[in-house]
């Protein structure tokens, strides 16, 4: 399938769809709790990360969206993902996301396929995504049970940092730039 192609579907089945080198690839939308997780995880990042460009204004910024697709070439547009947290260098809200410009990637899991989420993950090490990181939500739906940080070397990523509820300091990571989150803001 084209981007062209995918334009012309009914916006409410073209969300639910990513493209994989042409190939149609199913990713609904989630459940109430995956939605509400991805909003609470969406704005603690944006939080440290305009408290980041605050402190040091010689820096251009993030910006931190959720579920915007990413290309990793714009010259083949039915290729792109579309992560649950995108966080990008500071550009147009109109333009396309480019893998290039994309700082950190997150994914909110909640009864996902493994198999799926080790794809798409590899497939943003490949796109050069530096950071991924996997929000992991309690089979209940009522709570996070860990956060995990992963840094890019080479084609792979490498667990850097995880994070459970029992932390009792929260979310802490200096990298890819501070980001303190207690846990009470991510709570439902």
């Amino acid at each position: 399938m084209t981007w062209a192609e995918l334009e012309l579907l009914p916006q409410e089945i073209g969300r639910e769809i990513e493209l994989w080198e042409g190939k149609v690839v199913w990713n609904p939308r989630g459940q109430r709790a995956h939605s509400r997780f991805i909003r609470r995880a969406t704005n603690a990042i944006e939080r440290c990360a305009d408290e980041t460009t605050m402190l040091n204004p010689s820096i251009a910024g993030w910006l931190v969206c959720h579920r915007v697709d990413v290309f990793p070439d714009l010259e083949q547009m039915s290729d792109f993902l579309t992560p649950d947290i995108v966080v990008t260098r500071r550009m147009p809200l109109t333009e396309y996301v480019r893998a290039a410009d994309t700082l950190l990637v997150g994914e909110v899991r909640f009864r996902s396929n493994p198999c799926y989420i080790e794809a798409k993950k590899a497939r943003y090490a490949h796109a050069g995504i530096h950071w991924y990181w996997e929000i992991v939500i309690a089979p209940s739906g009522e709570s996070i049970t860990a956060v995990k940080a992963y840094e890019r070397t080479t084609l792979t990523y490498k667990l850097v940092g995880e994070w459970t509820s029992a932390d009792e300091h929260g979310i802490a990571v200096d990298q890819p730039f501070p980001i303190h989150i207690p846990w009470t803001e991510l709570e439902f």
